[in-house]
C-alpha cells in the first residue's frame, strides 16, 4: 500500500532512568511514498520526575517492492499494407505499484510479416517504478495479415501456331502485389484451341502466403493469322474428251493442303476447260 511504521522497538536500544522511565515518544511514525530516503524523527523519552531525553533519529526508508504488471488477454495486430504493425505497450498492460510506475520499455511493440505465426509471437515489457524496482512479463500476441493481394488485370492478344493450339502463363495475365509475399498464380497457364478464336475470359486466381487471395478476369484475345500450307501436283495434264471439254477437279490439285485450325474450302479459279485452252493454262 506504499506505507510503513516505524514502532519505538525498532529505534530503541536499551534506553534506561534511574528511576524507571515512563514513556517513549516518536515524532513520527508513519511513512509513505513521499518520504523515500532519510527521514530525521525526534525520540523522547520521560522518566517518572518529568526528567526527558531526546535524539534525532535518521530513518531511511526504501521501496524494495517490484510493479504488479498483467498482460491484457487476447493481444491481436493487423499488418498494414508495407506488412508492418504496431502495439502500445502501456495501452496492452495493466500495471500498478506501491508508489508509481516511473517508466514502460519498450513504448512499442513492432511487428512485420515474418511474425504471422499461427501460434502468435513473444514480446518482453519491462515495467520500473522510481526506485528502480523491475518487473519483466512476456506477451503473447497474434500477428494477422488479412489483406488481399492487389491485382491488375493484363488484356493479352495470343496466336495460335501450327499445332493450333497456343498456351500463355496466368502471371503474364495479371500484375499483382502483396504487403508480405505472393504464391504462383493459379491455375498455372492457360491453353486455347482453334474453336476458342476469338475474346475469351481467363479467371485467375492470385493468393498471397498468408492465404488472402482474390480472383480477376482477364480478356485474352485468341488470333489464327496462319495462312494453310499449300501442296499441290504441278503441272496437271488434261486430255480433252470426244466432246473437245475436260473437268479439271480440286482432287486433281490438292496433294495434301493443310491448315492448323483445318480447311473450310478448296476452290479452283477455272474448272472446265476446251480447244480453245489447249497448251499450257494458269488456274488459281
Amino acid at each position: 500500500n506504499g506505507l510503513v511504521s516505524l514502532s519505538i522497538s525498532q529505534v530503541n536500544s536499551g534506553s534506561a532512568d534511574n528511576c524507571g522511565i515512563v514513556s517513549m515518544t516518536l515524532s513520527d511514525t508513519l511513512f509513505g511514498c513521499t518520504e523515500l530516503g532519510l527521514n530525521q524523527v525526534e525520540f523522547r523519552v520521560l522518566d517518572a520526575s518529568g526528567n526527558q531525553s531526546s535524539m534525532t533519529i535518521n530513518v531511511n526508508v526504501t521501496d524494495e517492492t517490484s510493479p504488479e504488471v498483467t498482460v491484457l488477454p487476447n493481444l491481436m495486430v493487423y499488418l498494414n499494407g508495407q506488412g508492418q504493425g504496431m502495439l502500445e505497450t502501456p495501452t496492452s498492460i495493466r500495471a500498478t505499484d506501491n508508489c508509481s510506475v516511473d517508466s514502460i520499455l519498450p513504448l512499442v511493440w513492432n511487428f512485420d510479416c515474418s511474425d504471422v505465426q499461427l501460434t502468435g509471437v513473444t514480446r518482453t515489457v519491462t515495467v520500473r517504478d522510481a526506485s528502480g524496482n523491475a518487473t519483466t512479463v512476456s506477451a503473447n500476441i497474434m500477428v494477422m495479415d488479412t489483406l488481399t493481394p492487389v491485382v491488375q488485370p493484363l488484356e493479352r492478344t495470343v496466336y495460335l501456331g501450327s499445332s493450333g493450339t497456343v498456351t500463355i502463363l496466368s502471371s503474364e495475365l495479371v500484375s499483382a502485389t502483396d504487403n508480405c509475399c505472393l504464391l504462383p498464380t493459379s491455375p498455372a497457364s492457360f491453353t486455347y484451341l482453334c474453336n476458342q478464336v476469338g475474346t475469351n475470359t481467363a479467371n485467375v486466381t492470385v493468393s498471397d502466403c498468408h492465404g488472402n487471395s482474390r480472383v480477376v478476369s482477364v480478356q485474352v484475345v485468341v488470333l489464327d493469322t496462319l495462312r494453310p500450307v499449300l501442296s499441290v501436283n504441278n503441272p496437271v495434264n488434261l486430255v480433252l474428251g470426244v466432246n473437245g471439254l475436260v473437268s479439271l477437279s480440286i482432287s486433281q490439285v490438292n496433294s495434301g493442303s493443310a491448315d492448323n485450325c483445318g480447311i473450310v474450302s478448296m476452290t479452283l479459279s477455272d474448272t472446265l476447260f476446251g480447244c480453245t485452252e489447249l497448251g499450257l493454262n494458269q488456274v488459281e
